[in-house]
């Protein structure tokens, strides 16, 4: 130790900031004991380096001869300053008190202790190499009697303190030597450290003392005699995080932190259990219980990193290596040690660092997660520096998201997640492995990534946002539900920021671009297939942000909706048709809740009638019944009825109010979000009944979006940018969007805005006032490009106005009349314009065309610019367009000019002998003019030619091939272009709605039931996407014979996998929603005594098989399928039409089995005589036959045999002859109906097709309800291609 191997005195370098002490006189008399003291050791300069200068100045302690009372005594109990007062050295009493010593053994204990004061303090005052050889020895002498168990086992406090002290000065006196053998030092020292235990007691009277033990001790370095003693070193350690407090003053940490150091840096190998003893207060649970010790172990690290570097890092690398091997305490929480030295002294690990590495790639579980905690709170703690400084450390650390561990994966996210927050730079490496643990295979670690990225969506890419996108179809619904509601909180979340610097100028608000406009348009695409999943509290999660929280927000923060129109609908594409989809299911359940209120209101006895269970029949008002079951089919939640039946039960006067407030178009969207707050407070107890109403119930019945006051503010605002030339284009367009949608639901809030509509109708029909045309009309450019835009609102105006007309008051013989005709009579307008403007002008003012302003209005468009004689297709095309929108809204019977119109379209555009027209818009206008007028005639006389003749000329059309610029050719074989697409899908589209009229049907034979169904396998693939959307659609409203069903197997070999995947879906939903209505169908006569002619099972969708194997047996190509490819399409077909019908329910699979059993009894009815159509059809069958037995293997399936009266289409089956004779088969009746499957009940006149459905349709008590599920289930699935569906039939 350096102290003791030199003599050499040295005056302490004095601190600058110290020049408040108190000075004393630079002499050895008058100086301090640590003054003197550091006259004789060499100044420690390690104390100043981790505290400051004036802290670490020495205490002015003086010596205790003439020690003062108590009372007269100003003294700092704390570190012992002006407790001892100074004297001056005298030889000659040190040497008669050293002479004395053979006369303490006959002393009593205040003799002896006043002889060891007067020894102590004269030692005090005593240079170190003052003693002359006499004194030195005797004071040798003394030495070794002090060693004795007299003195250091004493009973007397004051005798062992006073010991302790001369003891310490007698070290000092002696330095660098000892008086001491190594025996006597081992007894000395643990005597030392018993006496230390004195300054927990900081007012007792002898607190100086001790803490002038502490002072010698430490300053002296007196330990590093025994430093290499590990049980002696051990005890220091142990005693001195003991004895600390807060109390102490921070001159008694510094001291003890150096008696501390002592035995570290003077001993030759720190060993483990010293190593455990100074660290050990650095962890939990004792970092915890004693602060001060946590505090006084970090003080200790400073002072001897460089001490401790070595012997840490072998512990640390060893137990890296394996921790079984190590016999240390802190063995099992090096994590957490590493934690703290990094904290403390980071330099302390440098050599730590490679085992870390290493321990992240062992095999235990545990210990790679501990190592991947402790980096990730190294890494999240320290400079960026140590990034570069550890790069393949850090490197490493971000390899454990590819761990074989699911848990380890989940840890390193959270992991990833803390640096993130710290060291935002490090997102550019982390964002692409968090993007990749997206698609993990485990659940958890998918549901953490999700987290961690959407929490922190300001530090990461776009690329990585929309990577979250994926897990919106994740086959875990808690995954699901979890990204859409961290997809939900961010996109709120930056709405928020984006909010606030609303006000920032505007190149500032260029770069705040928003990250996550894209969610509401990914949310809702996700929506249509999850919806298809039944994925129901999915669903409720997206409409209840976009419909609802969304509108909240954008209500709270702007009081309107240009927020939800900017950020919400402005960022809709694809999930356009699926955002009316939701609008329509929630305006159709606040029309269900409004009745239900309505109901209950009506009712004299609502208590009664709610009191009764809806499970019991008895009920007393069957209305309400009725109307809470409607309601809760609107709310599509699997307990909707029993929660409403809950709420209507609670005695709560105020819930109806409420309701009635929040279900109302007129309530302010404020009174709104009021009532679903109280009823929060009311349903706040019940919490399964809250969570129903916040999520499902109140989200789609408030249609918070939609109310009487935010129409008529969107309105004036699109009609204050019409008279604003600097108003923004964009912005105007996506208020139009936003308008029509909200007219196209919510009609009725627009019915007092007729003069509004018409100012902008005036404004964008080029009679706008001419000063604002000058002012736009700056350049021929600006010119045009605003009358392409008044061309495109004038559009929106009119389809506005088309779909809110028959809720506008009365206008009589108004200006709007005039206007609309005279738009519609505009040779530069579009013809989507002309379309709308006659659609709204008959909307508005009736049906009827027999007063004179609709003659003289049908006269003008019939003799406008010669159309006839110039036939010039743009003129032809406005003259179809009106009369076919005529036509559409009313029955023109006896109109003139409509029979010449017709006329001119068989005979001149229709008739393959016409001229030929380069615009195919000409055939399709034509086809749509001649199916309405067949569509709305009531007879045949209605009917200006020939149902015959029209069908005839339909069917040529239908078979015709041509190219797609227009120019139809009458050859059979296809060119090297496509098709004449267009024109085809018209003709078959236009020939099932013709379906609906009676003497249509009549006229329809098989094979005209097969040439139109074969349009579903066109060779162009987008007609046979719409063909096959037209199909469903007309099917879900009843308004086709379910047979034509049978068509959709034919999808089953399409080549497109788009179309492909559409037909499964909706097929599936045709077949779901045809179950319940059968169902309800069974019900409804089990329940009442109503009989409808004939068993339920004739509506059954199973019955299209029959249809489906004669369209088989008949199809053009099922010779090719048979010879070349051993009915591989055929079975094909088969499965498709069985997968459908057996997906959902497989109680009926024995009746198909049936179907085909007397299918194989039957001959082809459309051939005169026995042929290969017999066999076809026998084939098919027993193909299909084979396919059922085989889907049946392994299945548990109802096969009870249907006993009723099966009966096969007379128009496709007749009965063999040897069938007729056979007794086993009398069941099997046949029928010349050519409808769904019937009963013998029902009259077999084929004029009477479908009447068994109409019946039905009419007695059912579900009609009305089914052609609402229909409607919502077009819209639902994106079945209507344009979005005026109503308009361009």
């Amino acid at each position: 130790m350096p102290s003791r191997k030199t003599k050499k005195t040295t005056q302490p370098k004095e601190s600058s900031n110290t020049k408040n002490v108190r000075r004393r006189k630079n002499t050895t008399e008058s100086r301090t004991i640590s003054q003197m003291l550091q006259t004789s050791v060499t100044n420690n300069q390690a104390v100043p380096s981790y505290v400051s200068n004036t802290e670490a100045s020495q205490s002015n302690s003086s010596e205790p001869l003439a020690l003062k009372e108590p009372s007269q005594l100003d003294y700092n109990k704390q570190n012992g300053e002006g407790y001892f007062p100074t004297f001056e050295r005298n030889g000659c009493e040190l040497s008669n008190t050293l002479s004395t010593l053979n006369d303490w053994n006959f002393l009593d204990p205040q003799a002896l202790t006043k002889e060891i004061r007067a020894l102590c303090e004269q030692l005090m005052a005593a240079p170190q190499d003052s003693l002359s050889p006499e004194e030195t020895q005797k004071l040798a002498h003394v030495a070794k009697s002090l060693c004795a168990s007299d003195f250091l086992a004493s009973k007397n406090q004051n005798i062992r303190i006073l010991t302790a002290c001369c003891l310490a000065d007698i070290l000092r006196l002696f330095a660098p030597e000892t008086p001491f053998n190594e025996v006597e030092l081992k007894s000395i020292f643990p005597f030392f450290i018993r006496q230390l235990s004195g300054l927990e007691n900081l007012e007792g009277s002898l607190f100086p003392w001790y803490f002038y033990l502490l002072e010698r001790l430490a300053t002296t370095k007196a330990f590093a005699l025994v430093a290499n003693d590990e049980e002696i070193s051990v005890d220091l350690l142990e005693k001195c995080f003991t004895i600390i407090s807060e109390s102490h003053s921070h001159k008694v940490h510094l001291y003890l932190t150096e008696l501390m150091a002592n035995v570290i840096e003077e001993a030759d190998q720190v060993t483990q259990p010293v190593l455990d003893a100074a660290l050990m207060r650095l962890i939990p649970p004792f970092s915890q219980q004693s602060p001060e010790s946590y505090k006084l172990a970090k003080m200790l690290v400073l002072r001897c990193k460089d001490s401790l570097q070595l012997p840490v890092s072998s512990f640390l690398n060893a137990v890296f290596v394996d921790k079984k091997t190590v016999d240390s305490d802190l063995r099992d929480r090096v994590h957490d040690l590493v934690q703290q030295l990094f904290d403390i002294a980071p330099d302390l690990l440098l050599y730590v660092f490679p085992g870390l590495e290493a321990e992240l790639k062992v095999e235990d579980v545990h210990v790679r997660s501990k190592s991947i905690r402790l980096l990730g709170k190294l890494f999240s703690s320290s400079d960026p520096i140590f990034f570069e400084k550890y790069e393949n450390l850090f490197d490493e650390l971000l390899g454990r998201f590819y761990d074989v561990e699911p848990s380890i994966r989940v840890e390193i996210c959270e992991v990833a997640e803390s640096i993130l927050r710290v060291h935002p730079n490090t997102s550019t490496k982390i964002q692409k492995y968090l993007q990749e643990r997206t698609l993990d295979t485990d659940e958890k670690v998918r549901e953490t990534a999700v987290e961690k990225i959407c929490s922190n969506w300001n530090l990461f890419s776009i690329e990585t946002l929309m990577s979250v996108t994926t897990r919106l179809y994740d086959k875990k619904a808690r995954i699901r539900k979890e990204t859409i509601q961290q997809l939900t909180k961010a996109f709120l979340e930056e709405a928020a920021i984006m909010e606030e610097n609303k006000n920032k100028s505007e190149e500032q608000r260029k770069q705040m671009t928003m990250k996550l406009s894209w969610v509401p348009e990914e949310l809702l695409v996700a929506y249509e297939r999850l919806h298809r999943e039944n994925d129901d509290e999915s669903c409720f999660l997206i409409e209840k942000f976009v419909f609802f929280d969304t509108a909240k927000y954008a209500f709270e923060k702007q009081g309107n909706l240009l927020f939800y129109i900017g950020n919400v609908f402005a960022s809709l594409t694809n999930g356009k048709k699926v955002f009316e989809s939701i609008i329509a299911k929630h305006r159709k359940a606040n029309k269900c809740l409004s009745y239900l209120i309505s109901v209950i209101d009506k009712n004299a006895d609502t208590d009664k009638a709610i009191s009764v269970s809806h499970n019991q029949k008895d009920l007393s008002d069957v209305s309400l019944k009725e109307a809470i079951q409607v309601l809760a089919k609107a709310l599509e939640h699997k307990r909707a009825e029993e929660f409403l039946y809950s709420i209507l039960r609670m005695k709560n006067r105020s819930i109806l109010k409420h309701l009635r407030s929040v279900c109302s178009l007129y309530t302010t969207t404020n009174e709104k979000l009021s009532s679903i707050e109280s009823l929060g407070r009311i349903f706040h107890a019940k919490s399964e009944l809250w969570n129903f109403a916040k999520s499902c119930f109140l989200s789609r019945c408030s249609c918070l979006l939609f109310n009487k006051n935010f129409a008529v503010e969107l309105l004036s605002r699109i009609r204050s940018s019409s008279s604003q030339a600097s108003a923004s284009v964009a912005r105007t367009k996506l208020e139009f969007g936003f308008l029509f949608t909200f007219a196209r639901y919510f009609p009725e809030l627009f019915d007092d805005q007729t003069s509004c509509i018409e100012e902008l109708l005036r404004a964008f029909s080029n009679e706008r006032k001419p000063n604002r045309r000058r002012k736009r009309n700056d350049t021929v450019r600006a010119a045009r490009e605003m009358e392409k835009g008044d061309s495109d609102y004038l559009l929106r105006t009119l389809e506005l106005l088309y779909y809110i007309a028959e809720h506008l008051q009365s206008t009589g013989e108004s200006s709007l009349r005039q206007l609309l005709a005279e738009i519609c009579l505009k040779d530069a307008l579009p013809l989507e314009v002309v379309k709308y403007a006659i659609g709204s002008l008959a909307k508005i003012f009736g049906h009827s065309y027999n007063d004179n302003s609709w003659r003289n209005f049908i006269e003008k468009v019939h003799s406008h610019s010669s159309w006839r004689v110039t036939l010039d297709e743009e003129k032809i095309l406005r003259v179809l367009c009106i009369f076919s929108q005529l036509v559409k809204h009313g029955s023109m019977k006896g109109v003139e000019s409509l029979e010449e119109v017709i006329s001119f379209s068989l005979e001149e555009i229709l008739n393959p002998a016409g001229k030929v027209f380069d615009s195919s818009q000409i055939y399709i206008l034509a086809i749509k003019l001649i199916a309405n007028v067949v569509v709305n005639s009531e007879d045949l006389s209605a009917i200006p030619f020939s149902p015959k003749l029209i069908l005839d000329i339909l069917f040529d059309v239908l078979r015709r091939k041509g190219d797609v610029k227009g120019s139809i050719s009458n050859s059979n074989n296809f060119g090297t272009v496509e098709p004449f697409a267009d024109v085809r899908l018209a003709c078959a589209k236009a020939l099932l709605k013709m379906q609906r009229k009676p003497f249509i049907k009549e006229l329809f034979g098989p094979f005209e039931f097969l040439e139109v169904g074969l349009t579903i396998q066109d060779p162009i693939p987008e007609v046979r996407m719409k063909f096959m959307q037209s199909l469903c659609k007309e099917l879900l409203h009843h308004r086709l014979s379910f047979k034509w069903f049978s068509f959709f197997a034919l999808t089953a070999v399409d080549p497109d996998k788009t179309n492909y995947n559409s037909a499964v879906r909706l097929a599936s939903k045709v077949v779901q929603i045809r179950h319940l209505y059968v169902n309800q169908v069974k019900s409804q006569q089990s329940a009442t005594d109503v009989d409808f002619g004939h068993s339920y099972f004739s509506l059954l969708p199973e019955c299209n098989l029959m249809y489906l194997v004669w369209i088989l047996a008949h199809h053009p190509d099922y010779q090719v399928d048979k010879v070349q490819d051993n009915f591989s399409d055929t079975s094909k077909c088969l499965h498709f039409f069985f997968d459908r019908i057996l997906e959902t329910r497989q109680d009926h699979a024995m009746f198909l089995q049936q179907i085909l059993r007397a299918i194989l009894l039957s001959e082809d009815a459309t051939e005169s005589t026995a042929s290969s159509g017999t066999d076809a059809i026998r084939e098919v069958a027993e193909i299909a036959l084979k396919i059922m037995k085989k889907k049946q293997e392994g299945k548990k399936w109802d096969l009870s045999e249907y006993s009723g009266l099966l009966t096969l289409p007379t128009p496709m089956y007749r009965l063999t002859t040897a069938a007729q004779n056979s007794t086993r088969i009398k069941n099997l009746p046949m029928s010349d109906d050519s409808g769904p499957l019937l009963t013998n009940s029902v009259h077999s006149n084929p004029k009477q097709e479908g009447s068994s459905n109409e019946d039905i349709e009419k007695n059912s008590p579900w009609n009305r309800r089914t052609s609402d599920v229909a409607q919502g289930l077009v819209n639902d699935e994106n079945i209507v291609a344009n979005a005026q569906p109503l308009l361009l039939e």
